[in-house]
């Protein structure tokens, strides 16, 4: 095994205090427009920080472009059970793993959370099924005639409109 250089651990030791100082930062940040002091931001309160300017220059010290961090608040509060509020660490968290180039890695560990969503969206499907409509066991599977959403769309959209197609099926 390869021992890490001096230069090398300094350069990674700076580079984690960096990640850690721009983390604590960005939680000011959505802080000092949190009014209601929730630890949550509502869309509004988080419109009100990207127009002070400071949240969107540090976005873009850390790499990150202004339009993919208000698609991810956006599907933050649309995935959250708070009325669309969204945890200030829940965003804070993602936006310091949104930093980067996604691996292969990144993207089979995505695939086979959906996976998982599906099976579970199946299952209370079925658990909860409506009496005289056929379960997804009873038609068989079909989801090869589902369409497969495109990994370069750059959104979430195809794969919302891939389960719609199937969740309208059933």
């Amino acid at each position: 095994m390869k021992v890490l250089s001096p230069d090398s651990e300094a350069r990674a030791r700076e580079h984690v205090r960096q990640e850690r100082e721009h983390a604590k930062e960005l939680t000011s940040l959505c802080k000092a427009v949190d009014t209601d002091c929730s630890g949550k931001l509502t869309q509004e309160q988080f419109d009100e920080g990207l127009r002070k300017q400071h949240i969107p220059k540090l976005l873009s010290m850390m790499g990150l472009k202004k339009h993919h961090i208000v698609e991810f608040f956006e599907s933050l509060a649309l995935a959250s059970n708070d009325g669309g509020q969204v945890d200030i660490s829940t965003f804070v968290n993602g936006c310091m793993l949104l930093k980067g180039a996604s691996t292969n890695f990144d993207l089979q560990k995505m695939h086979a959370e959906i996976q998982v969503a599906h099976a579970t969206i199946i299952q209370l499907l079925q658990d909860s099924s409506i009496p005289g409509r056929q379960t997804h066991a009873q038609r068989g599977s079909h989801s090869e005639s589902v369409p497969q959403p495109s990994m370069n769309q750059g959104s979430s959209r195809g794969l919302e409109s891939a389960l719609a197609v199937d969740l309208c099926r059933k």
